[in-house]
């Protein structure tokens, strides 16, 4: 593809990064509960890191670029900051480390680090080098080829949340940590966003002309069946995971809206550009702040879930904003290897 400034794609990195932040500000800012609004405010945000695998395989070189020049410029993206990060936040004994440091061993270190595993988030980082590794050899492959894995793509899903995710859930969705890293880590779960993505890409011409033609109804469309699966999973359950296949419906109309949207919008804004820009410099740091403020509002009581999760919501955005441009003003244009920004 040619270099372009994909107006969607910001959209959707922008509002994923915020709502990356929110999921992990709300998660722990509530007592389990069978009130319709905290399932809602649960829900909400679910699509966000699918949808962040959905811009990786759009934006994915499947250009003329060499497989070497595609190694070097990712390896050079991605894996400097990852490990700076990860050694920092190791280091430094932040909050909610996988193994606390005074409990550390080099070997466990080194392991945590091949297996994204300094902090729980960074699952991210190691399934997006699996799925950049398996690119390499997919990209030479011919078009009806692609669409093959694709529809593969999309039975694993299937697979994947009704055969192993759902049933290590329990009736509470209660599952030991070890477990729930292995199945974040599972690539059944996000081969079919990435390769939507991917395969987006490819018509990507023939996607806007149509959408340009047809926007308004594809978006009052996906929005109403939107707000028809949320409603509906509380009214019957207690929110869309008792329903894995409408929750993951629910998720790609969602991505689908807000790529309409962008493309129908035609134009970033500077506060959208500004978020997709620093989409990966959010991820790295936000979390231990994210923990650090929701540890300050302990004494809140359950009554305030709105209160200390936007306080928390708030402390992370603003504080990952500031240390990004710390970075940014010691490092100038070398910031990119210490904060992925």
């Amino acid at each position: 593809m040619p270099k372009h400034r994909y107006h969607e794609i910001d959209l959707l990195k922008c509002i994923s990064i915020l709502l990356v932040v929110y999921a992990h500000a709300v998660t722990t800012s509530f007592a389990p509960s069978k009130v319709w609004y905290i399932s809602l405010a649960r829900d909400m945000g679910r699509f966000a890191v699918p949808a962040l695998f959905f811009t990786s395989g759009f934006l994915f070189d499947k250009g003329n670029r060499t497989t070497w020049q595609i190694i070097k410029k990712k390896l050079w993206r991605i894996l400097p900051p990852y490990l700076f990060c990860s050694v920092c936040i190791q280091f430094l004994d932040l909050p909610k480390t996988s193994i606390p440091l005074g409990q550390l061993s080099m070997k466990q270190f080194a392991l945590n680090l091949v297996a994204g595993n300094t902090i729980g988030i960074y699952y991210f980082i190691f399934v997006l080098f699996y799925l950049y590794a398996f690119s390499l050899v997919f990209r030479k492959l011919p078009v009806k080829w692609v669409w093959a894995v694709w529809l593969i793509s999309l039975l694993c899903l299937w697979l994947f949340v009704e055969r192993i995710y759902i049933p290590s859930l329990g009736l509470n969705y209660i599952i030991p940590d070890n477990i729930f890293g292995f199945l974040m880590r599972h690539p059944f779960y996000w081969f079919f966003p990435y390769m939507t993505g991917w395969m987006i890409s490819l018509y990507y011409k023939n996607i806007c002309t149509f959408v340009d033609a047809n926007a308004i109804l594809a978006i009052f469309i996906s929005a109403s069946f939107i707000v028809i699966f949320h409603l509906c999973s509380n009214v019957f359950g207690e929110g869309l995971r008792e329903f894995p296949v409408i929750d993951q419906t629910t998720i790609y109309l969602k991505i689908c809206l807000f790529f309409c949207v962008g493309i129908k919008i035609s134009k970033s804004t500077a506060v959208v550009r500004y978020f997709s820009d620093n989409t990966f410099g959010i991820y790295l740091v936000h979390f231990p702040i994210v923990k650090s403020a929701q540890a300050s509002l302990a004494a809140y009581s359950v009554s305030y879930l709105f209160l200390s999760t936007v306080m928390s919501w708030t402390a992370a955005v603003v504080l990952s904003l500031v240390i990004i441009q710390f970075f940014k003003k010691m490092a100038g244009r070398y910031s990119v290897y210490f904060i992925g920004s």
